[in-house]
């Protein structure tokens, strides 16, 4: 196959990968974290409590584009969408001679690369100033033109204001460029004349933002986010990486390695170390670090690095052409499955649940609460994931007010919430309170409803709604004196029996039963329980609230059957998943 017919398929896959990344920002909601970044977008600032500023900044310049979370999205889809054509450029100053359009092949094929660039968060462009700090450094050593050194500084100061991950490679960078580079002494004053005063830039918004506010982005990011104790789960990491990436570009980058560590060319090389240095720097955190969210994409730059050589190879064309197309139709099943799973009524797999939990029904939730808000009401919403879905939905990025929660001190986001001034004050006394009680862990509900009872002065439950399976919302007036607590749902169903119990306030509650996929079936033999004898209950008040069991032989239901208890009330009928420990 000639040069022609690898830059033909390399535009036709990146036409379509462009269309495909299109129709998914068009049709995909925010993630939380993306409807954080452009809260905070509107809040501008030099930096924030858990980033530096480079995402919410791009966010509050999407606020001059159309509406919409494809316009949200753009500028990150634009860095996405050069990434390939760094990796082209990259290729050719490296190796001249050889086609550059297989390394853009080889950059089409990672799925995890394609699905990242439809989002609005700092990964992507991470990834391509990781390759234009490559680039611009080629170029400085090929030429010794100091606009290069020039160019290289801003990069890194660019690079500064994305994540503190990029802080990590640029570490790995420098030590193994001064390693590879310590006989150039010229390139080594250079660096220091011209690319550093340049990079420090970067740091002067990061430093005046945390100085103000004691260092708030090192404090979680480096140390509240991370256990820092041995984590042996962290194992399963290898083997996903081999399947997130797939398994021929796993063999391709395998190759690349074996002969780009033996090239004559030093540059080779050297953007070989930096690119497994840093693999294996979060390899070896992973057992340390935090393994609570998803961090699988965090070898991406290493593997977009590794993959920007392929051009060391002499394999013939078409074994290239078939592994890209293997990586880029996993990248098509993925983006079909994510729209797939959207589109679906009730969530199934846990795999779905877990990816699609925090962009799923936002648009049903505004429209809801839209219709509860009172004028004059203050929109009060439980944690910043609520919080920014809704700010977003119903453009109030300054008229939303944040309770405590366990959520935003587990993401880093508390501080910020405060910063922006989003914090509820217990002197709004008429608002509308949403509160996810899904996102609360079992025994942290009753406990949690009774606190902001106690701060908000009192809570009356008006509403409940449901999206997916997946997520439980209650809605509440501030009510002076009351504390309703809604109804809890605990499920646990082994091998020979389906147990669980119920509470519900005894003055509103008539009957309940078992919905077992489509079909409601009463519940037998239900038998009353003492709340005094789960400590996590213990602060309901046994006078109020109901607390029923019940066990049914699991023989009466197929192994798939889905579990939703039906609430028979005086005024209303309500249907609930269940909350499984």
């Amino acid at each position: 196959m000639n040069t022609d017919n690898n830059k033909a398929w390399f535009l036709i896959l990146y036409l379509l990968s462009v269309a495909l990344q299109c129709w998914l920002m068009l049709r995909y909601p925010l993630f939380a974290d993306e409807a954080f970044y452009w809260l905070e977008g509107q809040h501008l600032a030099w930096s924030y409590a858990e980033v530096p500023g480079w995402t919410p900044w791009l966010a509050w310049f999407s606020t001059f584009l159309p509406d919409g979370s494809f316009f949200v999205r753009l500028p990150h889809s634009l860095a996405a969408w050069l990434i390939p054509w760094a990796g082209i450029a990259i290729s050719r100053r490296l190796l001249p001679q050889v086609s550059a359009w297989q390394t853009g092949l080889m950059l089409l094929s990672l799925p995890l690369l394609m699905l990242t660039g439809i989002l609005a968060i700092p990964d992507i462009w991470l990834i391509l100033i990781s390759l234009l700090c490559i680039l611009t450094t080629v170029l400085a050593i090929q030429t010794g033109n100091s606009r290069y050194f020039l160019w290289l500084g801003l990069c890194v100061a660019i690079g500064i204001n994305i994540h503190i991950r990029f802080w990590l490679l640029l570490f790995v960078a420098t030590i193994v460029t001064l390693f590879f580079f310590r006989h150039d002494k010229p390139f080594i004053r250079r660096c220091l004349s011209l690319t550093l005063p340049m990079a420090l830039i970067g740091l002067v918004p990061v430093l005046l933002f945390n100085f103000d506010h004691e260092f708030p982005l090192l404090q979680f990011q480096l140390k509240d986010r991370h256990p820092w104790s041995f984590q042996i789960q962290h194992l399963i990491f290898f083997p996903l990486q081999i399947l997130l990436i797939t398994p021929l570009v796993f063999i391709l980058m395998l190759r690349i390695m074996k002969t780009g560590f033996q090239h004559q060319q030093p540059l080779i090389r050297w953007a070989l170390v930096i690119a497994v240095a840093h693999w294996l720097l979060y390899a070896l955190l992973g057992f340390f670090a935090d393994g609570l969210r998803f961090n699988l994409h965090w070898g991406l730059i290493s593997y977009t690095l590794i993959l920007t050589l392929t051009c060391v190879l002499h394999a013939r064309s078409g074994w290239i052409l078939l592994t890209a197309l293997s990586g880029w139709l996993v990248s098509l099943a993925g983006g079909l499955l994510l729209m797939h799973w959207q589109q679906q009524p009730m969530a199934g797999s846990l795999l779905e649940k877990r990816i699609t939990e925090h962009a799923s029904g936002w648009q049903q939730l505004a429209k809801h609460t839209e219709n509860l808000l009172q004028p004059g009401q203050t929109l009060i919403a439980d944690q910043f994931i609520t919080a920014s879905q809704l700010a977003y939905a119903l453009n109030k990025p300054k008229d939303i007010r944040v309770l405590p929660h366990p959520a935003n001190n587990k993401h880093g986001r508390q501080q910020q919430i405060e910063i922006m001034g989003l914090h509820y004050t217990s002197d709004t006394t008429d608002g509308l309170v949403v509160i996810e009680q899904s996102a609360l862990k079992l025994e942290q509900q009753a406990e949690y409803y009774q606190q902001m009872c106690a701060l908000t002065g009192g809570l009356k439950l008006i509403g409940h709604m449901e999206i997916r399976g997946i997520k439980k919302y209650d809605f509440f007036n501030i009510e002076a004196g009351a504390c309703d607590v809604p109804t809890l749902f605990y499920l646990d169903v082994k091998d020979d029996m389906v147990s669980g119990w119920v509470i519900t306030d005894k003055e509103t509650f008539d009957n309940l039963n078992l919905v077992v996929n489509v079909t409601e079936q009463p519940i037998a033999n239900l038998q009353p329980m003492r709340l005094q004898e789960t400590p996590f209950l213990r602060s309901l008040q046994p006078q109020r609230y109901n607390m029923l069991g019940f066990k049914i032989p699991r023989s009466n239901f197929d192994d798939n059957a889905l579990f939703r208890l039906c609430i028979n009330k005086k005024d209303k009928t309500i249907e609930l998943s269940p909350v499984f420990f």
